[in-house]
């Protein structure tokens, strides 16, 4: 990846060299043992892998063992998370509720009260109330 990265960089520029990320599976991100309720990923006995040009230095990559939203996230890709970056409308998003579900798709809209994501295989706006919600962050990439 970071060879395809450096091939982009425009003439007479130094590619930037890749970070080493933290790197968890799904399962343990879904039942919170690595992530707190902010969204930030704990100390733990994570993986590292490379990945070039991640400008957020709490970004971790999440790898998913199972399809999550079919055909957009499938088993073997590697999410992106980025917890300190903050998310705006029209970013995809994955968040964590107090039930310990994942919620991932394009936010809508976010105010005090709620935030509002559009599924990625579904046109049904889902409105979840802020005290549902342990932590939302911004996906900022996605590996296959």
């Amino acid at each position: 990846m970071a060879e395809f990265v450096g091939l982009m960089a425009e003439e007479g520029q130094v590619a930037r060299s890749g970070q080493r990320l933290r790197c968890i599976n799904l399962a343990r991100l879904r039942n919170g043992e690595d992530v707190d309720v902010s969204g930030f990923l704990k100390a733990s006995t994570s993986e590292d892998i490379e990945f070039p040009g991640v400008d957020d230095e709490n970004a971790y990559a999440v790898e998913l063992e199972e399809d999550l939203q079919p055909p957009f996230y499938r088993a073997g890709d590697h999410l992106i998370i980025a917890p300190s970056g903050g998310v705006r409308k029209g970013d995809r998003i994955i968040g964590r509720l107090k039930d310990g579900s994942l919620v991932a798709g394009t936010m809508i809209r976010r105010n005090s009260q709620r935030l509002v994501v559009q599924p990625f295989v579904d046109q049904h706006e889902n409105a979840i109330p802020n005290e549902e919600l342990y932590w939302v962050a911004r996906i900022v990439w996605v590996s296959q």
